[in-house]
């Protein structure tokens, strides 16, 4: 039992989602009501689940832990890119 992640394609999501058209207070509330359903949900799982291998598109087979490490750092990026915004347009 090998599942595939769902490959995730960001610019086309945006662009589905016509984010370039959204105020950017939506665009956070958003992010965050998102990321807040998915910490609640990963929080359900047992933890046999992060033992569990799957295999990402580009990186190929990897634990649900990793992948799950992955998010978190890429949320981190996301983050910084978020407060490096908001530091730009408060001087």
């Amino acid at each position: 039992d090998r599942p595939a992640f769902e490959k995730w394609d960001q610019p086309a999501a945006a662009a589905a989602r016509r984010d370039h058209e959204r105020d950017t207070e939506s665009l956070l509330a958003e992010f965050l009501a998102a990321r807040g359903a998915d910490i609640a949900y990963v929080s359900t799982l047992d933890a046999s689940v992060f033992s569990r291998v799957g295999v990402h598109p580009r990186q190929g087979e990897m634990t649900a832990e990793a992948m799950l490490r992955k998010w978190v750092r890429h949320d981190r990026e996301h983050l910084a890119q978020i407060l490096a915004v908001t530091e730009h347009l408060a001087r």
